[in-house]
């Protein structure tokens, strides 16, 4: 296998990836947005927001891929990001970068590639969309222009980082970059330790310039029979669709965070008790809405709190939704309380 050589300006290329502030952070709809829609104009298997580190290319966002990370040595990536234009594969097998990449030889077999780099505000290339298939396939200048024309969406949410003033204290606390052992590695959303943390941030913040801060305590309903009845496998593919719903639901600097097996707790800045409760309706109607997956159908319950005088930190915060939530499963369940 070629190993992609590494420019004279990696350092600076790095450095202004860094600058980002996105490697290792949760999952975001905006992103998400854009390779779904890739997916639904190219019938690809396979689409990525590729960030390309120096030792590893970690997907911002992914649809097809098990892992969130892949070794730069052995990713595609690290090859595109030293083209200026798009940079196309249409048949890895017979090309002698690739052809004995254990991509290509084992699952998934890639055979087409194609991928634009993502620039940053510097100019430099700090990651690309890509797009893998199984089968060979040769893009026209149609094709290409949609291709490129997502990616300059994809460049622009890469630009412009979307974080409340709570995330930006983890993250420069962190060094620009989340750590690994903040994030769920089902959900790809912040873990328990994290969100609790940024609740307080955020609460610290509300009360010194006097905004209102909401909380949302998510719990999955009948998740325990699903997994009983289909396979803990079920289970996994179900929460993510709804935490897929959750993020589409809030705003892009809400905060969301993997509470407990099947709750989720999410921190909602500068919003009162009613724009809590309006949000958290949103949430609930956009799960039960549509069928999670074919066959089956959940629902999801909701306890509502917003600070005010009875609020002395982010435990009494939490507590009140914990309280609300067990009346909204008490009355039985798809509800907000």
């Amino acid at each position: 296998m070629q190993r992609p050589s590494l420019p004279l300006d990696e350092s600076t290329r790095i450095e202004a990836l860094r600058s980002l502030a996105l490697l290792d952070t949760p999952a975001e709809e905006r992103f998400d947005r854009v390779t779904r829609l890739a997916r639904r104009i190219f019938d690809a298997p396979v689409l990525a927001i590729a960030l390309v580190d120096s030792t590893r290319v970690w997907f911002k966002s992914s649809l097809g891929l098990a892992f969130p990370q892949i070794a730069r040595d052995m990713s595609f990536a690290g090859h595109a990001i030293h083209s200026s234009e798009t940079f196309t594969v249409e048949d890895a097998r017979r090309d002698a970068r690739f052809s004995d990449n254990p991509l290509v030889t084992s699952e998934p077999f890639v055979r087409f590639y194609c991928a634009h780099p993502l620039t940053s505000h510097d100019g430099s290339v700090v990651g690309v969309l890509e797009m893998f298939d199984e089968r060979t396939r040769a893009l026209g200048e149609r094709d290409l222009a949609d291709f490129r024309d997502l990616a300059r969406i994809a460049e622009a949410e890469l630009r412009n980082p979307v974080y409340s003033k709570g995330q930006e204290e983890l993250l420069r606390e962190d060094g620009g970059i989340a750590s690994p052992a903040r994030i769920d590695p089902l959900t790809r959303l912040w873990n328990r330790g994290a969100v609790i943390d940024i609740l307080q941030r955020e609460l610290a913040h509300s009360r010194r310039d006097g905004s209102g801060l909401g909380v949302l305590l998510v719990d999955v309903d009948h998740l325990r029979e699903l997994n009983s009845s289909r396979g803990h496998e079920a289970g996994d593919a179900a929460l993510q669709e709804i935490v897929r719903r959750l993020r589409s639901h809030l705003r892009p600097y809400d905060s969301i965070g993997r509470f407990g097996g099947e709750e989720f707790l999410a921190v909602l800045p500068g919003t009162d008790r009613e724009g809590t409760i309006l949000a958290g309706e949103r949430i609930r109607i956009a799960v039960e809405r549509e069928e999670i997956a074919r066959g089956l159908s959940l629902s999801v319950s909701l306890g509502a709190a917003a600070t005010g005088p009875a609020v002395s930190d982010s435990t009494a915060l939490i507590r009140m939704a914990e309280q609300a939530l067990g009346r909204a499963k008490s009355m039985g369940g798809n509800r907000v309380a």
